[in-house]
């Protein structure tokens, strides 16, 4: 779950389901998430997004996660699927990650420079009485494709959030990443998106998100707004 259950137990800013900011989840339990990810661009029309990620929680503080989103609209195809193992140190909150985006895409997706990535990364959840403190940061390094090399990512997001009841929480994240030199040089640059939301927890199976991307600040392509909005099925196993 993605409110205080999850933490306590526990395009670039609009591209759907990746590793997520949340920690691992229990042993011997499988979580499913699917989203939708509609996005309005400054240029483009309205994209709907729908998006899958799983996780299986295999011992106390380690999970392994899978995720893949297919895009519709202006651009159509399945997006590279990643592939990702997260394990918790102990109660300090702190959970580092490794993830591979896999050199696998179709359709428009399917393009020179789409090779494999090779993600490090930490991701943070407590609780400080209703405060929540939600953080994740990682390095993508990307390998060449067709004669294209991507640049490398460095990627921040930060996302405090107030427990409004032990169910609904709302939170304001905020998503920053820095594109190193690529070829060719369209995708260099930074990226910064404000992302307003809200969790709810309706049972310990059952949780939904939602919230509305905004890009304030983009250098790799056109500013856009967007609505993502969740579902997140907890199935003990």
């Amino acid at each position: 779950m993605k409110s205080r259950v999850a933490l306590m137990c526990l395009g670039l800013v609009t591209a759907g389901f990746c590793v997520d900011e949340y920690l691992p989840i229990a042993p011997q339990t499988l979580e499913v998430d699917v989203g939708v990810n509609p996005v309005i661009g400054e240029n483009t029309t309205v994209t709907g997004l729908p998006v899958l990620q799983l996780k299986y929680g295999i011992l106390p503080g380690l999970d392994v996660e899978a995720a893949v989103n297919y895009y519709t609209g202006d651009a159509s195809g399945l997006g590279q699927p990643e592939l990702a193992v997260k394990y918790a140190i102990g109660s300090t909150g702190l959970a580092p990650y490794l993830n591979l985006v896999l050199p696998v895409a179709s359709g428009d997706k399917d393009v020179p420079g789409a090779g494999l990535g090779i993600q490090p990364g930490v991701v943070f959840g407590k609780n400080f009485d209703k405060v929540q403190a939600v953080a994740k940061a990682f390095y993508q390094i990307n390998m060449e494709d067709d004669g294209f090399t991507n640049g490398n990512v460095l990627g921040i997001y930060l996302k405090p959030g107030y427990m409004i009841d032990d169910k609904l929480a709302a939170y304001v994240g905020l998503d920053f990443k820095m594109t190193g030199e690529s070829d060719p040089a369209t995708f260099d640059g930074n990226t910064i998106a404000l992302l307003p939301g809200a969790t709810y927890t309706l049972s310990p199976a059952l949780a939904f998100e939602a919230n509305v991307p905004i890009v304030l600040s983009n250098d790799v392509g056109e500013t856009s707004w967007g609505i993502w909005a969740s579902v997140y099925w907890t199935i003990p196993l």
